[in-house]
């Protein structure tokens, strides 16, 4: 991995001895991110391997692997033992101390197992009350009838800590993987932070995400309040939808493989559930269920293709004093094996078609929360949008800097566009921002997007470039796969917008204001820089930006909901100063800290609740006659329009586009 890593990565780096101590720290922090595992004096004594890591690298030594993995194993069982003991008996909730909110983000590792012990005393207490205080209850509960539940509070937070250190110590692919699969990463992410070791199933899964079917048992699951694993959604025409044996509802005990090896569902937590059966090795299982009426039912599976709905193309008419049509694309799915046959470009290219036949006065294009995918699907739908001309400008490590240009002559759609981004729209989706924004062909709202300008490719772990014919046996990917950078993206007139977003047009207050998660606040993230490349391309004029920013903004500051954007925004930031340092573990200063995250709460429920929007959602007649033919479609039609309707920024986005329409 490192040899490939430093032949082909972008910007390869040198192992030495300041790499070496940052690729043992991330390593670490990965094991135990909460620090709760291992203690300053057991990591000392693996000191030496700090900052001489290369060394076993360029040596092919596992010295250190073998020796993390045994003391890895011990802390586990260390802590498995801890929990048992403390949560043995009641916490004194009268005692005035406290815990930081983060326990990963103190400075250091506890000294000893003697401190250790206490954190962990602590951290099980603050989850006690924590469970006290989650009781669904509307009203406040006194004191004395919540420490009636004490007791089935502490042992349910013991059983749920247990299960997830058992997840660590008795992983469904081995301790040993885990550790090497968590040290594979620690290296990969010392070069860039999309920079990855994958599993083959971990390779599956990655490609499923921006795909339109997936290979799947078509169970939906969640980890309910019981810590149950229960089937919330069957996916339709999916293997569990046509058994006419499962339903909604049903909780999942047990899973047997066709070797026969069984698999006790109760005592795994949802991510481990999900990692088994997305296995690309497990075709078949037979499935053991409880009804709802108690009884236990057996059910055999075979994977097959189905439908990735979370990830396709949906339009809608929004009918208003203008006819504005909008269109939903939460990644740029494709098919890996034959792109452009039937990606997300081509999909919207038909519902398009299908909104122009409505009569549409304009469209809003919506990639917000879209984390990109395929970039050819980026050029492609781009293309739909724009006549002809160069797109945007990909630079590698051993080539010049090269210009993608638009594929097609012509657009299938020329008329008035909006575009919806967000702090998560990213990647191929900026891709497509930039270009749009670059040619003036669609008007941007929203927030600042992400900040990821570069491209990734996925290849067997092993293959060798240089020499396809002598490493074919490593081409079946049995050692795993590498995705790694091998490109960065620059706008054609030379900005880059890796590290710092895409800036809208017009911009509309963000949710979570303040909160750090973009490009250029992880880790090793690669700098963007000026490209100086001519090229050559045609805009169209510029919108009336400032016309339509003032009208957006005095709509804004009389919005009841965009008032509430604020004070959430605002009540973060204060919850923050007061709580989040220290979190108190006494009864009634942790009730005064509950009291005032269930006002956070409710101002985000009443933000989100349904409001009088300016416009009608509807199907187009296309769909209309689809959904006429299919019951689920209607279910999943439904509760994406009532998601429309609570939705203030498409509510403003319509209102600007409107504008738009009107002072053209």
């Amino acid at each position: 991995m490192v040899k490939m890593l430093n032949d082909y990565h972008f910007s390869p780096i040198e192992l030495n001895p300041s790499t070496s101590a940052e690729i043992f720290d991330s390593f670490i922090e990965g094991l135990d991110p909460e620090k709760l595992y291992f203690t300053r004096a057991e990591l000392d004594q693996l000191a030496p391997f700090r900052e001489g890591l290369q060394k076993e690298l360029d040596g092919g030594n596992c010295e250190f692997l073998t020796q993390l993995t045994r003391q890895y194993q011990r802390c586990l069982q260390r802590a498995d033992s801890l929990v048992i003991l403390l949560s043995a008996k009641p916490f004194d909730f009268s005692k005035a101390e406290t815990l930081p909110m983060f326990p990963g983000e103190e400075k250091d590792y506890c000294k000893d197992q003697a401190m250790l012990a206490e954190k962990w005393r602590k951290w099980l207490k603050f989850r006690v009350l924590q469970q006290l205080f989650d009781t669904g209850e509307k009203e406040e509960v006194s004191t004395e009838e919540m420490m009636k539940t004490e007791p089935a509070a502490r042992e349910k937070v013991k059983n749920w800590v247990q299960k997830s250190i058992h997840k660590d110590l008795k992983p469904t692919i081995g301790l040993q993987e885990l550790v090497g699969n968590t040290w594979l990463n620690a290296i990969a992410n010392r070069f860039d932070p999309h920079t990855s070791y994958f599993s083959p199933t971990e390779k599956e899964k990655f490609e499923s995400g921006v795909s339109r079917e997936e290979l799947s048992f078509g169970l939906n699951l969640l980890e309910n309040r019981n810590g149950e694993i229960e089937v919330v959604r069957l996916i339709p025409g999916g293997p569990a939808w046509n058994s006419n044996e499962i339903n909604q509802g049903d909780i999942l005990l047990e899973c047997k493989t066709r070797d026969g090896k069984i698999h006790d569902v109760s005592a795994m937590d949802l991510e481990e559930v999900e990692t088994l059966l997305e296995d690309i090795s497990l075709q078949e299982a037979s499935f053991t269920l409880k009804k709802k009426d108690g009884k236990h039912q057996i059910v055999l599976l075979t994977k097959s293709k189905v439908e990735a709905v979370e990830n396709l193309v949906k339009s809608w008419v929004l009918q208003g004093e203008k006819k504005i049509g909008y269109i939903s694309l939460p990644s740029f799915y494709t098919e890996w094996e034959k792109e452009g046959e039937f990606g997300c470009a081509n999909d919207i290219a038909k519902e398009i078609s299908h909104l122009k036949k409505e009569g549409i006065d304009g469209l809003i294009l919506d990639l917000r929360n879209n984390g990109g995918g395929s970039v050819n699907e980026a050029i492609e739908l781009a293309g739909i949008f724009i006549d002809r001309g160069p797109m945007i400008i990909e630079s590698s490590r051993y080539e010049k800097p090269f210009v993608h240009q638009d594929p097609n002559l012509g657009m299938s759609y020329s008329g008035p566009l909006l575009v919806m981004v967000n702090g998560l729209s990213a990647s191929a989706a900026e891709f497509t921002t930039v270009a749009l924004q670059d040619y003036h062909r669609a008007l941007i709202v929203g927030c600042p997007t992400f900040g990821k300008g570069t491209s990734q490719i996925v290849l067997p772990l092993g293959l060798d470039l240089d020499d396809l014919e002598g490493t074919a046996e490593n081409l079946n990917g049995e050692k795993g796969f590498l995705k790694f950078t091998v490109g960065k993206f620059n706008r054609i007139t030379g900005v880059s917008h890796q590290n710092q977003g895409v800036t809208p047009d017009i911009s509309l207050p963000e949710i979570f204001m303040g909160f750090d998660y973009r490009e250029s606040s992880l880790p090793y993230a690669l700098p963007g820089e000026f490209l100086q490349k001519k090229t050559w391309y045609t805009p169209m004029p510029e919108f009336p930006a400032e016309a339509l920013r003032q009208k957006s903004l005095d709509r804004v500051d009389n919005s009841d909901k965009f008032v509430q954007v604020a004070l959430l925004n605002e009540g973060f930031k204060s919850f923050e100063q007061k709580w989040e340092k220290n979190v108190p573990l006494q009864i009634e200063p942790f009730r005064a800290r509950d009291k005032d995250s269930r006002a956070l709460f409710k101002i985000m429920e009443d933000m989100v609740a349904e409001q009088n929007l300016d416009f009608e959602v509807k199907n187009t007649e296309f769909e209309q006659t689809l959904l006429k033919m299919d019951t689920f479609r209607n279910q999943i039609n439904d509760k994406l329009k009532e998601k429309l309707r609570k939705d203030i920024y498409l509510n403003e986005s319509f209102h600007i586009i409107s504008d738009l329409i009107q002072l053209k």
